[in-house]
C-alpha cells in the first residue's frame, strides 16, 4: 500500500489486480472510497490499456518541481498529438483549482507537484497514470520481458530503476525530446542480472542523488 499527499488517499494494490482508494482521516477508520479495475484504464483513443496483461506491482512518486515532470510518452500510440490533446489538463501550468492549490498549501507541497501511479505489468510493461486523471494512460512503455516486480523513480534525474521477474535489473530513462521531436523510447543506462531473490528495494537519497550526477554528466558529454 501507498499514500498519495496529493490525492490525500491511502492506495491498496489487490491480488485481483484491482486498485483501492481509501479516505483517511485522522482518529478515524478509513474508509473505501472507490476501486478501479485495469479495464477502467483508458488510452487517447477510448481503448481499454490492455486486455493481455495484469498488474503485478504499484507505486505512487511525486515530481515537486515542473523540470521533473515524467514526459507523457506513450509507445503503443502513433499520433503522438492525440495523446497529448488528452493530457491537456494536466500538462498545463493553470490547471489547478483554487481548492486544489489550497489543499496543496495546506500540505506542504510544491504547486507544481505532480503524482504518479506507477503500474508494472506482468509481460514486462510499465504504465504511468497521472493521480490527476486516474482513468488515462499518462505514459506507456516495454521495459523486459518478464513481469515488472520492483519499480523506484529518482525525479531529480528522471531516472526509473525496475527489477524484472527474470532478476533484470534495469536503470532507464524516457526520451523527451530530440531535434525538438518526442522520442517513443527507452533509454537504457544501465543493465544487470540479479542472481537473488529481491523482496523490497528502495532508492536512498545519496544513491538517488549519484544517479541524478551520472545523468548530468551523460547530458553534458552528449551535448559536447
Amino acid at each position: 500500500m501507498h499514500f498519495s499527499l496529493k490525492m490525500n488517499r491511502l492506495v491498496v494494490f489487490l491480488v485481483s489486480g484491482a486498485l483501492c482508494f481509501y479516505q483517511v482521516d485522522q482518529g478515524e477508520t478509513a474508509l473505501l472510497e472507490r476501486i478501479q479495475h485495469l479495464n477502467a484504464l483508458r488510452d487517447c483513443e477510448g481503448k481499454i490499456a490492455t486486455t493481455s496483461q495484469s498488474i503485478s506491482c504499484m507505486q505512487v512518486i511525486r515530481a515537486d518541481r515542473r523540470d521533473e515532470w515524467i514526459p507523457p510518452v506513450d509507445a503503443e500510440i502513433f499520433n503522438e498529438q492525440m495523446h497529448l490533446n488528452a493530457l491537456s489538463d494536466i500538462l498545463q501550468q493553470d490547471i489547478k483549482a483554487n481548492f486544489v492549490k489550497s489543499f496543496l498549501k495546506r500540505r506542504e507541497l510544491p504547486a507544481d507537484a505532480q503524482e504518479y501511479l506507477v503500474l508494472g505489468m506482468s509481460k514486462g510493461s510499465v504504465y504511468l497514470v497521472n493521480t490527476f486523471k486516474l482513468d488515462k494512460i499518462y505514459a506507456r512503455v516495454t521495459v523486459s520481458r518478464a513481469a515488472i516486480t520492483h519499480v523506484e523513480y529518482a525525479p531529480r534525474a528522471k531516472l526509473f530503476l525496475t527489477i524484472c521477474a527474470e532478476g533484470n535489473l534495469t536503470v532507464w530513462s524516457l526520451d523527451s525530446s530530440k531535434d525538438g521531436r518526442r522520442e517513443k523510447r527507452l533509454n537504457t543506462l544501465y543493465c544487470t542480472k540479479l542472481y537473488r531473490q529481491v523482496k523490497h528495494i528502495k532508492l536512498l537519497p545519496c544513491v538517488a542523488a549519484s544517479a541524478e550526477k551520472a545523468a548530468e554528466e551523460n547530458n553534458q558529454s552528449a551535448l559536447s
